[in-house]
């Protein structure tokens, strides 16, 4: 059977010095089977298609250059889109391929039907002025199936990988100026969502990567914000606008959204949602675990619609002052909460916790985030650009509110 044809997918912007090495990594491939590669150009002000072009006459090479910059997002969603062959891999211009790198994927793939992206390991460094490359370190990777894998950081080597064309057009990478490095990071918790796996071949290296600028941040930046009770009645739309207004203005902060599993009050007949404090109404719940769990007195939000920079916690299912509740009644509170908001970090209500919660989170290897590790309210405090550690109620917040705290500092 012969091998399937394969498209190498090259995003590049003022790439003059890399580029060429970059598609010599793609000639030199030893793969028994037809190559070709499609490089784009996102609007560079160098001379990336001029040194590209000199590839297309001998080579397979195409080359597409658009006028403005349109970011990473865009350029790898327009490549996908206009990718005719079976397989397709990704190659940032300024990184290159081990010369076995597409047989090795493409080998893996044909005895591995199910698979539709695999990802290899690399190795990480930095690039000499004389254009040499200089291991630093070695990514590794491995198979991933799991959310949780990719709640707190994407574990995924999306630059290494080949994927099935025709799957791969049902995603999209995010186009926001905001995401602009992490741009695959929501699309593989996507992927995975919908029973996709990520596949991995091997711990081999097949591609070099190249660490972009040196970034030093300082820790007067690297504020944490975190948001409590975000549960299915939080109006998200207008949380998230005040996430992403954060992250624009500290760029290296963490966003946490506290997840909080919604009760309704069982003795409530209407079954209406109190907008202003998502908390059960009686303890009767709490003794009956068939009623407590079924799908009408549980509402989660849709985690899809949750900006991919945002860290989730687990709030609990009761979301009460904990040190009022039994040992049990916690314990039903903080796993039924970590499964279901997928988080093994628990936040608890109020930031109340005893010696039981202590003791339950321990013994479930799950963390507990603890007040008293320096965290400030947004409601009671005045902005301290010095303070790391802030925490919020969405429910007292809109955008233009948090964008005049910042500035006014009250």
């Amino acid at each position: 059977m012969a091998n399937p044809d394969v498209t190498v997918l090259i995003p590049a912007y003022n790439s003059e010095k890399t580029i060429r090495r970059c598609l010599e990594s793609v000639v030199y491939q030893k793969y028994d089977g037809k190559i070709s590669c499609i490089v784009y150009d996102d609007g560079s002000t160098d001379k990336t298609s001029w040194v590209a072009r000199e590839f297309c006459e001998m080579y397979n090479v195409k080359v597409i250059r658009d006028t403005i910059n349109l970011k990473r997002g865009y350029a790898r969603n327009f490549l996908v889109n206009v990718t005719e062959t079976e397989l397709a891999v990704w190659l940032d211009a300024d990184d290159y391929m081990h010369p076995n790198k597409i047989a090795t994927q493409v080998d893996y793939m044909k005895t591995h039907p199910d698979c539709n992206y695999c990802q290899t390991a690399m190795y990480v460094g930095w690039l000499k002025d004389d254009m040499r490359f200089v291991k630093k370190d070695i990514g590794n990777c491995y198979p991933t199936d799991s959310y949780s894998q990719l709640e707190h950081k994407c574990e995924v080597n999306g630059c290494t990988m080949m994927f099935r064309t025709q799957v791969a057009k049902k995603y999209r990478y995010d186009e926001s100026d905001i995401v602009d490095g992490m741009e695959d990071w929501s699309m593989w918790k996507q992927i995975i969502l919908d029973g996709q796996k990520i596949h991995s071949v091997g711990l081999q290296p097949l591609y070099y990567y190249t660490l972009r600028d040196k970034v030093v941040v300082k820790d007067t930046e690297k504020h944490i914000f975190r948001f409590d009770d975000i549960s299915s009645n939080t109006d998200l739309i207008e949380c998230n606008k005040i996430a992403e207004l954060l992250k624009k203005i500290f760029p290296y902060s963490t966003i946490q959204y506290a997840l909080s599993p919604l009760v309704f009050d069982l003795s409530y007949e209407e079954k209406v949602v109190n907008r202003e404090r998502p908390f059960p109404k009686i303890f009767g719940a709490y003794s009956d675990h068939r009623n407590f769990f079924s799908t009408d007195k549980i509402g989660l939000i849709d985690r899809s619609l949750l900006p991919i920079f945002v860290e989730t916690k687990n709030h609990g299912l009761f979301h009460i002052d904990h040190r009022l509740l039994t040992k049990e009644q916690q314990e039903m509170s903080i796993i039924g909460g970590a499964s279901l908001t997928k988080s093994k970090t628990f936040t608890p209500p109020f930031n109340k916790y005893n010696h039981d919660t202590i003791q339950i989170c321990n013994e479930f290897n799950l963390s507990l985030d603890k007040f008293e590790d320096g965290w400030m309210s947004m409601e009671h405090e005045v902005w301290d650009s010095l303070n790391l550690m802030w925490y919020l109620h969405p429910r007292f917040w809109n955008e233009s509110k948090m964008a005049n705290y910042l500035s006014t500092g009250k």
